[in-house]
């Protein structure tokens, strides 16, 4: 699997037109990435890639809120009617 500043690449090598925009931030719990969520995917937006670290577990949450966090940002992408998600 291609790592994030290879998608664009990786998607053009199979033929699939993409503007990837890496939204990503270092050393964000799930916690926060769930409160940004909307506004760091844009409208139109077909994919999304969700790539938790290790960060819930190193500033103290537990396995269950990541889980619960991650359940929630894929309902609201799935609301948005986002048609992929990759976790």
């Amino acid at each position: 699997m291609p790592i994030p500043h290879d998608w664009r690449r990786y998607c053009t090598s199979k033929g699939i037109p993409a503007n990837v925009i890496n939204a990503g931030v270092l050393g964000v719990t799930t916690t926060r990435m769930l409160q940004r969520v909307d506004s760091a995917v844009p409208k139109g937006t077909n994919i999304v890639i969700l790539q938790p670290g290790a960060n819930d577990l190193r500033f103290g949450f537990s396995k269950e809120q990541r889980a619960a966090n991650m359940a929630a940002m894929v309902k609201r992408l799935r609301a948005r009617d986002i048609p992929r998600h990759r976790i």
